[in-house]
């Protein structure tokens, strides 16, 4: 006989959070030029959602998951203290929960993930040797993807 286990109102609300998370979440890292910067571009980092705005029911339940990280739902986050508390809380529902190969955009937070453990350098040659890095990779995770 199979055991029908009653969630709490609180773990659904979670887990309805963390699917709305996994399915919108998106990740974007792009180099713009920047005469101001010693190696002459800038890598920027941004964490959005596919759909601009949830429902409004469905922000307490994003914010519920995201409390974890001591954050709450914004349009888009950009610091870099966002991105990594966000990277955190992935890592740590992943091993609680096996989330991370759930996300819809995997390329877009593989690259995300590999930008903060290969941080860019700020002289012009070591930033184009890191720039055909980053691009190689990002590359392998296209033809991964796609197989």
């Amino acid at each position: 006989m199979t055991r029908i286990i009653r969630q709490s109102e609180d773990d659904n609300g979670f887990f309805i959070g963390l699917g709305y998370i996994l399915a919108s979440m998106r990740f974007k890292v792009y180099i713009v030029k920047k005469a101001d910067n010693t190696a002459g571009f800038q890598v920027r980092r941004k964490i959005y959602w596919s759909q601009k705005k949830p429902r409004l029911p469905m922000v307490p339940k994003i914010d519920h998951v995201l409390s974890i990280a001591a954050m709450g739902y914004q349009d888009e986050y950009i610091t870099g203290d966002h991105l990594n508390r966000i990277v955190q809380l992935v890592k740590k529902l992943d091993n609680e929960y096996n989330i991370r190969d759930s996300f819809v955009d995997q390329i877009g937070f593989h690259m995300l993930c590999w930008t903060i453990d290969n941080p860019h350098p700020q002289n012009y040659e070591e930033f184009v040797e890191w720039a055909l890095a980053f691009d190689d990779e990002e590359k392998m995770m296209v033809e991964f993807d796609e197989n």
